[in-house]
């Protein structure tokens, strides 16, 4: 017989676990993390479904890129489509709540680019109406190296004054960091390699360096998928290493956030699955 879709897959497993779990239960430490440099189109269709489908469990992680970045000029609102299909990520109902958490892009050149476009960027997503303002931003092409850290630790700041309470800092230095940006983030992606090259020893945990602040991408999964070999993965990420978001992906390095995984279901259910058992 042959295997459902990944999206029927995940929301079968959706569909399982509400009803297993109580509606009060807690929002699972491990998550997926997306950055979604995808456009939406102007009917959404362009981001499918299966985005944010965890049944109130899984969180989604998801950094919204209108134009690498807000786009527009300073303080200006985005473009229509995103207006209309940033709220469809969060879908949140009296039985399953709302988890995907909404970043906006900035680009930070390694650190080389000019502080007063970071800010400025900040300062536009802060500015977005209240319906698709994101949660926070999601800093790409972070610096790695201690002498850096004050000045993404400033930007980070820039976020917290600027989105108050619960405001997100994500980081993606693609590489684990001097341990200074743990203390002011929320999540680094400290691992951004190929599946097949991975394993978890690769990851380093340490007081200093929390595995429930690190985030692992993985480009180039095989085809066909060996599901058992991707559950027993995921499985060792989030259920023993703990680590705070994943993405697993069969699309190439260059396209691993412009394209849809075709095994977001299974991620997504895997994720429920061993952290619930």
């Amino acid at each position: 017989m042959g295997r459902l879709s990944s999206i029927a897959i995940g929301i079968y497993y959706a569909a399982l676990w509400s009803t297993l779990v109580p509606r009060a239960a807690a929002v699972l430490p491990s998550g997926v993390f997306f950055p979604l440099f995808i456009d939406p189109k102007d009917d959404c269709s362009g981001w499918p479904d299966s985005i944010g489908f965890g049944s109130g469990l899984v969180p989604f992680f998801v950094a919204i890129n209108p134009a690498d970045g807000p786009g527009g000029s300073p303080g200006s609102q985005p473009a229509s489509k995103f207006q209309t299909c940033i709220p469809t990520l969060n879908r949140s109902t009296s039985s399953v709540p709302g988890t995907t958490f909404t970043m906006g892009y900035v680009n930070t050149k390694h650190g080389k680019r000019a502080s007063k476009k970071v800010l400025q960027d900040i300062d536009t997503y802060a500015e977005w109406n209240a319906p698709y303002r994101p949660m926070g931003i999601y800093f790409d092409k972070t610096p790695s190296d201690a002498a850096s850290a004050g000045l993404i630790g400033q930007y980070a700041q820039h976020v917290r004054d600027r989105f108050g309470v619960g405001s997100i800092v994500s980081l993606n230095p693609g590489t684990l960091p001097s341990p200074e940006y743990f203390v002011f983030s929320d999540h680094i992606v400290t691992v951004n390699t190929f599946f097949t090259s991975f394993s978890t020893s690769n990851l380093t945990v340490s007081d200093q360096t929390p595995a429930a602040k690190q985030v692992v991408i993985l480009h180039d999964q095989p085809r066909p998928v060996d599901f058992g070999q991707m559950e027993t993965l995921v499985d060792a990420l989030s259920g023993i290493v703990r680590v705070h978001g994943m993405l697993i992906t069969n699309s190439t390095k260059r396209e691993e956030f412009t394209t849809i995984p075709a095994n977001l279901g299974e991620l997504t259910g895997d994720l429920i699955g061993s952290q619930t058992a």
